[in-house]
């Protein structure tokens, strides 16, 4: 089965940022907005959510609708992900409701996406959080080291380092956000 493996980043300026891909040869699709609904058990939340859980995530990207099971293995940003085409999300939703699913999080955002030495490079504006950029592989469970390695690799030859680091994901820094200023 398949892991994702990845490092987030805050990115100070997003436009001397993209200057830099461009400088190495990145080239970014166009903008795309994604919207997406996290769903978990019933009665959980990010604080509780343990080795093995899973979340359903709902993406409307364009005229595109996915659903997303993240299985988290070792820690929040080491899972396992198994993602297919949905057609009705009214249906869906109702599906999950059944199976003692809630909304728990929406994350609205325009992400562009390109290559950089075989591995994924994200550049998001995040509706009430700012702009980040993902660095991510998707590994086998043999090659999960080596594609840790080859993520932390390109962190540094794109400047980041532990400074602008995020290890959250969007869905839980709006989730803290939301609980921490209620």
């Amino acid at each position: 089965m398949s892991r994702e493996i990845e490092m987030k980043f805050r990115i100070d300026n997003k436009n001397t940022f993209i200057d830099k891909l461009n400088s190495l040869g990145v080239v970014l699709s166009d903008y795309k907005n994604q919207h997406d609904k996290i769903y978990m058990l019933e009665g959980k939340s990010f604080e509780d959510l343990e080795k093995g859980e899973c979340i359903i995530r709902i993406r409307i990207e364009e005229n595109r609708q996915t659903t997303t099971i993240k299985k988290y293995i070792d820690g929040i940003k080491d899972r396992q992900e198994v993602e297919c085409g949905i057609t009705d999300v009214d249906l869906f939703e109702e599906y999950l409701k059944l199976l003692n699913f809630e909304l728990l999080v929406e994350v609205i955002k325009k992400r562009a996406v390109g290559q950089y030495l075989g591995v994924n490079i994200t550049v998001d504006s995040v509706s009430n959080l700012g702009d980040f950029s993902e660095i991510e592989i998707i590994s086998n469970d043999d090659n999960v080291e080596k594609a840790k390695e080859r993520v932390e690799e390109i962190a540094l030859r794109l400047g980041f380092d532990a400074s602008n680091q995020v290890k959250m994901p969007y869905d839980k820094m709006i989730y803290e956000r939301r609980y921490n200023n209620d």
